[in-house]
């Protein structure tokens, strides 16, 4: 579906992928700027590496930049809640995507009783889908992922419920869905560890779940968390183990299969909230980096190298395996060494995990870099987080949502607010949330964090338990942009798993498509936000496609939408 504009002319360019420029090494900080160019062509070629085209439909004007400096969003409510009483750790989750085709990123919200679909029918209003599917059906949804499973140009959806039979929906590309989850394999997951816990195959208590080409045979595979049953009155002291985790690979024909055993013990013994897939090492592979509950007693949060579609414990060599109760994470690269970071959010504590590429380790700066919630307001147990671009001046800032949980294990209280951390030119993040109107008190769990109607600013859904959720609609300024979605031939169509490298002067910037795994609950739509501050033109696009091949185009304009398709 391409992104249309009336009031822009499409620009087309042709270029051929490469392997010799080197992706690796550390990425220098500078500046360049120049005037949009009126035409560019970039070809670099060899055997491997088909040609693609890129699609820029044009400018996207900001009408009025000034009514951002008055206030940050426009704010719409809605998104269903649960009672008070069920404030657990299941539901809350969002997932975006365009399931429609018209265009704009929809929404569908899970919460502990129902789930909710609403469709963006023109920039900005969200209404509740008429149709599509039976959503009142989907109680228990924790995590849930738009992903094009089929290869057949529309967004799918699949849905992991907390003990309840998890569901992936086929799109028929007009947004009605029909759930082909058994046949697909995927209705169940794992074997329960100890069957006197009330859990069968069935009825495993999923979490969320992240998919990739784990074995780069071409298509997606996902990894299913599982979390496990919880004993109030014997909690911590006599817990055991998590429920398992699942890996299952794609056949190539609508199908899986489970290959759970390719993940090492630690995996499964965890109760696992996030499973997040990206390759940090960038061999090419996927790896596997898990979000735990309970990380400080039971099973810590723990990173797996993928070694030719198997996974194998680090063992905390690279110092990613933290004992928190990690309830999300972010991902990017924070400190411009050119390596992935993270930020962990957890209950009492969040992980700030900054690289030291000299050392090949991960060290926590969440007090020096001041990203730490004010126990002065509350800001205690700490959910879905994502690291994004909120004010498009071209590094990355912390959103993360907070909540109360009813649980015995620890104290938590209710009336727990979001924030917005703004990273700062000497890498410090400050908390804006009063000043961006982003301190709302509400018993949170996931955030999406995307440009949901096209306009380059990042846009927020937050589902509470309390509810009602709300939208945050992001106000244009006068910085620049660049959004960029991809799309190729085979089995994995949006190409997840590839890498975006945007260079202006000697810096450059890198996204990676996702789809799932970063958040909490969460799955957003599968493309890429640059910010840009005032820069008018990019000097280079890079893709490095999930198969290794490269794609470069030069010389494209800023505060648009591109799309590069692989022929």
């Amino acid at each position: 579906m391409r992104f249309v504009s009336a009031l822009s002319v499409s620009l087309v360019l042709t270029a051929c992928g490469h392997g010799d420029d080197s992706d690796k090494g550390p990425l220098k900080s500078g500046d360049s700027g120049g005037l949009p160019p009126t035409s560019s062509t970039s070809s670099t070629t060899t055997s491997s590496a088909p040609p693609a085209t890129i699609t820029a439909e044009g400018p996207v004007e900001c009408m009025d930049p000034a009514a951002r400096d008055v206030q940050k969003f426009d704010i719409q409510l809605g998104l269903p809640s649960v009672s008070p009483e069920s404030f657990r750790a299941h539901g809350a989750g969002v997932v975006g995507g365009d399931f429609d085709g018209n265009g704009l990123i929809d929404l569908v919200v899970l919460s502990g009783n129902v789930a909710e679909g609403y469709q963006q029918t023109d920039r900005g209003v969200f209404e509740i889908a008429p149709a599509g599917y039976d959503w009142a059906s989907v109680n228990r949804g924790v995590g849930g992922t738009a992903v094009d499973y089929d290869a057949d140009g529309d967004l799918d959806l699949f849905i992991t419920r907390y003990a309840a039979p998890n569901l992936l929906l086929e799109n028929d590309g007009y947004g009605y869905f029909t759930d082909v989850g058994e046949a697909a394999g995927l209705r169940a997951c794992g074997n329960c560890l100890d069957i006197t816990r009330l859990c069968t195959p069935e009825y495993h208590r999923s979490t969320s779940n992240a998919w990739g080409d784990i074995d780069r045979d071409g298509d997606l595979d996902v990894v299913v968390a599982g979390h496990g049953y919880v004993d109030e009155v014997t909690l911590i002291e006599d817990m055991g183990p998590g429920e398992p985790s699942c890996l299952f690979l794609n056949n190539g024909d609508g199908t899986f299969e489970d290959a759970s055993d390719r993940m090492p013990q630690r995996v499964h013994d965890g109760y696992t909230f996030i499973p997040s897939l990206i390759d940090i090492n960038r061999d090419g592979w996927l790896d596997l980096y898990v979000m735990n509950d309970f990380g400080g007693k039971q099973m810590e949060c723990n990173l797996s190298w993928n070694e030719n579609g198997t996974f194998v414990s680090d063992n905390n060599a690279a110092g990613l395996d933290v004992n928190v109760s990690g309830m999300g994470i972010g991902i990017g690269d924070q400190n411009d060494d050119g390596e992935l970071d993270f930020l962990v959010s957890a209950w009492g504590k969040n992980r700030y995990l900054l690289s030291l590429p000299d050392v090949g380790v991960w060290v926590d700066a969440s007090l020096a870099k001041g990203l730490v919630g004010d126990a002065a307001i509350n800001q205690t147990v700490a959910w879905g987080n994502e690291l994004v671009d909120m004010d498009n001046d071209t590094d990355l800032d912390a959103v993360i949502v907070h909540g109360y949980i009813r649980t015995n294990s620890a104290p938590s209280t209710l009336g727990q607010p979001d924030g917005i951390w703004l990273k700062g030119a000497d890498g410090n993040m400050t908390q804006v949330s009063d000043e961006w109107g982003f301190d709302h008190i509400s018993e949170s769990r996931g955030v999406l964090a995307a440009d949901l109607d096209n306009n380059g600013w990042i846009d927020l859904a937050v589902p509470a338990l309390d509810g009602p959720g709300r939208i945050y609609m992001a106000r244009c300024g006068s910085e620049a942009w660049v959004k960029v979605k991809l799309e190729q031939t085979g089995m994995n169509l949006n190409a997840i798993g590839a890498r975006v490298q945007l260079t202006i002067g000697d810096h450059t910037w890198e996204r990676t498509v996702f789809a799932g795994g970063t958040s909490y609950g969460t799955g957003g739509p599968p493309e890429v936000h640059f910010g840009l501050a005032d820069h008018d033109s990019v000097d280079k696009i890079k893709v490095i496609w999930p198969d290794g091949a490269h794609s470069v185009f030069t010389d494209v304009q800023t505060r648009q939408v591109v799309e590069i398709e692989r022929q």
